[in-house]
């Protein structure tokens, strides 16, 4: 299994892996950008190309 969050890095999990899932204590805004290719542009400014 490979889990993925946001659309960055993933990682192969392993049996007997666990994940933990919480709320975090404070509210975020979220912003829409339409078909923007945000993530895919910082990845390759940064060089984090999977």
């Amino acid at each position: 299994m490979i889990l993925t969050v946001d659309g960055q890095e993933h990682m192969k999990l392993k049996s007997g892996d666990s994940i933990r899932i919480r709320k975090f204590e404070h509210s975020v805004r979220m912003y829409y950008f339409g078909d923007s290719k945000f993530f895919e542009t910082l990845r390759e400014k940064l060089g984090w190309k999977i």
